[in-house]
């Protein structure tokens, strides 16, 4: 396959069509945006964007799916180097109210853009993005404690304590987000965030 004529394997092809798409959404909303649009964007014929996408709907759903692997990604970025244990989960928890109100600014400036029908419209797609994000953090969380029970940095975990720790973590970085007014990552906020890691951490050496 072809973009703006370079040749690319189709896994990236599909992320610079989705990358074009954010963009467009950003700047105009989901639903102002048409699959002509879209071709135009990424110099590409309209034909050749059904060879991924069938409709406007499964666009979106795609560019939904590529925000939550986007914040996957980053989270994962930046834990990689971290130790020990008890800093990369703090980090973790840094970096995902970082990444969230990054998202969220995109995220709102999409939303703004579209009416109260639209939004209606987009309502379960969207309810689908927490819980995919919700999933993915997750995921990062038990690579994180799986690669410390590898290095005996913590005793070993059964599934239910393993889920119930990343609950604990994920719901607690959510209060914390809940609670600041102007999303900022103040001083205060990151002591809280020292707290919750720190028990949390500590928790699993016992």
């Amino acid at each position: 396959m072809y973009f703006c004529g370079v040749s690319l394997p189709p896994q990236e092809e599909q992320a610079e069509i989705l990358q074009a798409v954010l963009r467009l959404y950003r700047q105009f909303g989901p639903d102002k945006v048409a699959m002509d649009d879209i071709a135009k964007a990424t110099g590409r014929s309209r034909t050749s964007l059904y060879y991924y996408y069938k409709n406007r709907d499964e666009v979106f759903r795609a560019a939904i799916d590529a925000i939550v692997l986007d914040i996957a990604k980053d989270l994962r970025k930046a834990v990689a180097d971290v130790q020990p244990l008890e800093e990369k989960v703090f980090t973790f928890c840094v970096a995902k109210l970082r990444i969230s109100r990054e998202w969220k600014l995109i995220l709102n400036s999409m939303w703004a853009t579209m009416e109260s029908k639209e939004r209606l419209g987009h309502l379960k797609t969207t309810e689908g993005l927490h819980r995919k994000l919700v999933h993915q953090e997750s995921l990062v969380l038990k690579e994180i404690l799986a690669a410390a029970a590898e290095k005996k940095e913590i005793r070993v975990l059964s599934d239910e304590e393993t889920d119930n720790w990343v609950f604990v973590i994920t719901s607690g970085i959510r209060g914390i987000r809940n609670e600041l007014p102007d999303q900022n990552l103040t001083q205060a906020v990151k002591a809280s965030i020292r707290v919750l890691s720190d028990m949390a951490t500590k928790w699993l050496k016992k």
